[in-house]
């Protein structure tokens, strides 16, 4: 499903990383077998991430996720892989500097409406303020997407057309983990017939 081929995607992307911060270890003669590794663990996990994304286009977390991988590639093994980046970021949030103080959000994914582009902003800001450098990249972007996912997801009283609602329980019936949102809190509860008997005093 698309969960593991994400996962997989990311696992690769970790390897990349260890093997690249090997290369700081050993001498520039020695770093070859590293760096080879490397260039195969990055294009393992950019097929993944390729691959999630055309099974699932809407899922804005992958786009995430090849786009950091794009960044860690252009910073590590060639700068070109910079333009492939900024192609998958323009899917996804642009942001620019608007004073010594403020941002100016230029373009956020279509899952998110105007109201809701505020708020996950600051807390996309929070969640890069908050992460630790020793964190595998794997678990820091896990984190930025849970963020962006929860803002976008459907709240309490938002209208819905019946469309809409079948294909969220559509897509419900088809996530690994429906019973929990991305950060690990519950969305569903599970009442048996005695239970809603008892809530309506049937007995």
């Amino acid at each position: 499903n698309d969960m593991y081929r994400a996962e997989l995607g990311l696992a690769h992307m970790d390897s990349m990383v260890a093997n690249l911060n090997q290369t700081r270890n050993v001498s520039e003669a020695e770093s070859g077998p590293y760096i080879q590794a490397a260039r195969v663990a990055f294009a393992e996990a950019e097929a993944a991430l390729r691959d999630t994304i055309e099974f699932v286009p809407w899922e804005y977390d992958n786009y995430v996720f090849l786009a950091n991988l794009y960044n860690v590639a252009a910073d590590t093994l060639d700068p070109a892989y910079r333009d492939k980046a900024v192609e998958i970021s323009r899917q996804g949030v642009e942001v620019e500097e608007f004073g010594p103080a403020s941002v100016k959000v230029t373009a956020m994914p279509v899952l998110l409406s105007h109201d809701q582009a505020a708020g996950a902003v600051r807390a996309l800001a929070t969640d890069l303020e908050g992460l630790s450098g020793k964190a595998a990249v794997h678990d820091q972007l896990r984190q930025m997407a849970a963020t962006m996912a929860c803002h976008a997801a459907v709240k309490a009283n938002d209208p819905l057309s019946h469309e809409k609602m079948v294909h969220i329980l559509d897509e419900l019936r088809r996530t690994a983990y429906s019973t929990v949102c991305p950060h690990g809190r519950p969305v569903m509860l599970r009442l048996s017939r005695r239970e809603i008997e008892k809530n309506f005093q049937r007995i």
